[in-house]
């Protein structure tokens, strides 16, 4: 009898040790059910257009972004896609590039082309300064009927673009980038520091959108800093000699520059300023240059310029552990323009919108726009209601480290909190 309540005790138990490995089993299971992606029926590839320039000019910043931009969507994909709550399918990215070759009139041409062909999904504008974009924004909106993501300077686009859209209003288009506005302010307050010193600021400044527009919002602040101005007026684009120019500044006593023109266009007036022995105490830069343009100087000219800087790996914002994982691993010893961020942002804000509306249709995703609220290397992005999202406005130096360009951010607005290097001055 013992025996036989023995082995009925010993079944008991065994057979609850059983239901215990059963239920913690689907325990488990259940949680590991719900963080791994489910396989499921592909979707149509979601298709994003990106104009940007891939020659010319502007090509060094606009090769990356491609680079950049194919990298992440090829991470994307290996994970299955995109999931879209109103398909109920992973949906791969398909990426569709056109070359804008530097020139204001071939982007615009193929802007236009992007918006109206409608192949893709969404568009997105990059790798191009306001005169570039600003006439593609008003192509676009005309349009209409495609959503479209600018990345070209937010105060810039609204004045120079809204008087020539319909309605007087963005639509279509969403514009996520710095303000020219801001740098006044930085240029003032960051020069301020050095005001005993300072005798008078040359400006050079192209007859352009961007030369214009920064010209317009740099220079009154820095004459309310109390700051002497020497303006020898508007450069056309393309110019190759500045002789009058910097020796008006010679003459003038100018020992700071501050400028916003061409990438070549600055190059060849760097050179000719040290081939005329005109040595100010610091150069500041606009859109004109970035770490391959100080490459082409040569450490001798560019050590220690300081420049507008709308991104750097360095800032305190999601994202940016991206590029420190993983720059080497597809880029080589290839360098960051300081545009990098930016193209991150674009891609992911791009596939947000598109997550947002949960399908594929185009004025879902533009509504969608409208609710994207996400941390990207240059700060949060989330839209006004005019369509408009500012970031983040930096100043940083360019400085070789270790045989390569880097930058140090030295002066950021009192609303971004972010370290900030020791700044050079004066130029060494």
């Amino acid at each position: 009898m013992r025996n036989k309540k023995a082995v009925s005790k010993m079944q008991a138990i065994l057979i609850a040790i059983v239901i215990i490995i059963i239920a913690a089993a689907a325990v488990v299971y259940y949680y590991y059910s719900q963080t791994q992606v489910r396989p499921t029926e592909k979707g149509e590839p979601i298709k994003i257009a990106v104009v940007l320039n891939l020659s010319g000019g502007y090509a060094p910043e606009g090769i990356r972004h491609r680079l950049l931009m194919t990298a992440l969507a090829t991470e994307i994909n290996a994970k299955g896609g995109v999931y879209l709550s109103g398909t109920g399918k992973y949906h791969p990215i398909e990426l569709i590039f056109y070359d804008g070759e530097s020139s204001t009139s071939r982007y615009v041409e193929l802007a236009t082309k992007a918006v109206t062909e409608k192949v893709a999904h969404l568009v997105i504008f990059i790798g191009a300064p306001p005169p570039f974009t600003v006439p593609a924004v008003i192509s676009a909106e005309k349009v209409g009927g495609q959503p479209v993501l600018s990345m070209s300077p937010v105060d810039t686009i609204a004045m120079n673009a809204l008087p020539s859209i319909p309605g007087n209003k963005f639509t279509w288009t969403w514009h996520c980038s710095f303000n020219y506005t801001i740098y006044g302010m930085l240029w003032k307050e960051w020069l301020s520091q050095w005001k005993d010193q300072i005798k008078k600021i040359g400006v050079l400044y192209s007859d352009d959108v961007s030369g214009r527009d920064a010209k317009k919002k740099v220079t009154p602040k820095l004459q309310e800093a109390g700051f002497m101005i020497v303006d020898p007026g508007l450069h056309p684009p393309g110019i190759t000699d500045f002789t009058p120019i910097i020796l008006k500044f010679k003459e003038e006593g100018v020992n700071v520059v501050i400028a916003n023109t061409l990438p070549a266009d600055w190059i060849a007036f760097r050179r000719q300023c040290a081939a005329f022995g005109f040595k100010p105490l610091m150069f500041c830069v606009g859109r004109c240059m970035k770490i391959p343009e100080a490459e082409a100087l040569g450490r001798e000219l560019a050590e220690g310029i300081t420049a507008e800087t709308h991104w750097w790996y360095t800032l305190p914002f999601k994202g940016n552990e991206w590029f420190k994982e993983n720059w080497q691993k597809y880029f080589g010893d290839m360098s960051l323009t300081h545009m990098e961020g930016i193209a991150y942002t674009a891609f992911y804000v791009a596939v947000e919108a598109i997550k947002v509306a949960g399908t594929l249709d185009r004025t879902a995703i533009r509504d969608a726009f409208a609710k994207v609220d996400i941390e990207m290397p240059v700060g949060q992005v989330k839209f006004r209601p005019d369509h408009i999202c500012e970031t983040t406005n930096t100043l940083a130096q360019f400085v070789m480290k270790d045989g390569k360009w880097d930058m140090n951010i030295v002066y950021v607005p009192s609303w971004i909190k972010a370290p900030v290097e020791k700044p050079i001055w004066p130029l060494p």
